[in-house]
């Protein structure tokens, strides 16, 4: 109790305080939805003039909106897969070569280390990936191949079953000369328009590319054409800087190996 008051004024004094305290915690609701909406219309403006000034200093420092990278490795290209998917290799000699082992992954390791070369068809993945929201036309793909003959040597091959995979992709025929044909397939494997994607920030868009050829040896390289909101960004695929090879199978020795296979290893 305040010095000098009576009871009945020091009640009143404490129940004024108490009104005063509850009116400083009162909401002013009108306040309130006018603040949350004027937040939304500041944000639905500031956020596109935020990325245009992105676009913009990206544009002046050169910078590319949009990140390529080339897989090669099949065992990552085709990682989460059924075990539908056979491969073939090739080498000049088998007689020297340790037996291949059976699983999937470490076939193709077995394959690599052993030098052998792509049968039939060399696979690749390529994923793009936003740095800002940003459109993208996948013009094609220009490839460039040299070819030469081969009569001799042994196609490996790791036989599955199962269905086919055929996820949408660019076929590359090799066989068709120095500047291959290149066609479309999406997904499922019937031709299809070259795509066009809107890829927003941080998401991915990701396709495949075989080079295929059914005769000789092919060294080859390729260009991945786009058109980036509106210019033009050419990405070189290659392998480390030297061409990929792919072999055809026509006229060459062939051996199964695995489970299914038809005869031991060659000793």
């Amino acid at each position: 109790m305040r010095p000098g008051n009576t009871s009945s004024e020091y009640v009143d004094w404490r129940q004024d305080d108490v009104r005063r305290q509850w009116h400083a915690r009162d909401v002013d609701v009108p306040e309130l939805l006018i603040g949350g909406l004027l937040g939304v219309l500041l944000g639905a403006f500031v956020r596109p003039l935020s990325a245009r000034l992105e676009r913009l200093a990206r544009s002046v420092w050169r910078e590319s909106p949009l990140l390529v990278h080339v897989e090669q490795d099949p065992a990552i290209i085709w990682v989460g897969t059924p075990d539908w998917v056979p491969f073939s290799v090739y080498f000049r000699e088998v007689l020297h070569l340790p037996p291949p082992p059976d699983d999937r992954t470490e076939w193709l390791a077995w394959a690599k280390r052993q030098g052998g070369k792509d049968v039939f068809v060399t696979q690749l993945s390529v994923t793009m990936q936003a740095k800002t929201d940003v459109a993208v036309v996948v013009e094609g793909v220009r490839a460039k191949s040299r070819t030469r003959p081969v009569t001799e040597g042994y196609v490996v091959t790791r036989p599955t079953g199962g269905a086919g995979l055929s996820p949408r992709h660019f076929s590359v025929d090799l066989d068709w000369g120095p500047d291959p044909v290149v066609t479309f397939y999406g997904d499922g494997g019937e031709p299809a328009p070259v795509p066009t994607m809107r890829i927003a920030a941080g998401d991915i868009e990701r396709f495949q590319i075989w080079a295929e050829a059914s005769q000789g040896w092919h060294d080859w390289s390729l260009e991945l054409l786009l058109l980036v909101e509106g210019r033009r960004m050419t990405v070189p695929i290659n392998n480390n800087g030297a061409p990929f090879t792919t072999v055809g199978q026509e006229g060459l020795t062939h051996l199964s190996t695995g489970p299914s296979a038809d005869e031991p290893w060659p000793t």
